[in-house]
């Protein structure tokens, strides 16, 4: 028969579920893993992920208004040129 493992290779000790609940004898108030209760990250936008995040979406949208800009002015070109000659 084969042995049984009790320890997983593949385990990294990532965290998938926050085990902090009310009235466990483990129970810790305030959380040590950088997040507030709700379970949201704390960034605020003077730190580096703050400002990481933000540049980010600026982009994401900014990418967005360019292809329908671009989309727009193929359009009416595709229209002057080829449409209404």
């Amino acid at each position: 028969m084969s042995k049984r493992r009790d320890r997983y290779e593949e385990d990294d000790g990532e965290t998938i579920v926050n085990m902090n609940v009310d009235g466990m004898p483990w129970y810790r108030p305030k959380s040590e893993t950088g997040t507030d209760e709700s379970g949201r990250f704390k960034v605020s936008p003077r730190s580096p992920e703050g400002k990481a995040a933000i540049r980010g979406s600026l982009l994401a949208i900014f990418t967005v208004i360019g292809i329908f800009l671009g989309g727009a002015v193929l359009f009416i070109l595709f229209c002057e040129k080829i449409w209404l000659k």
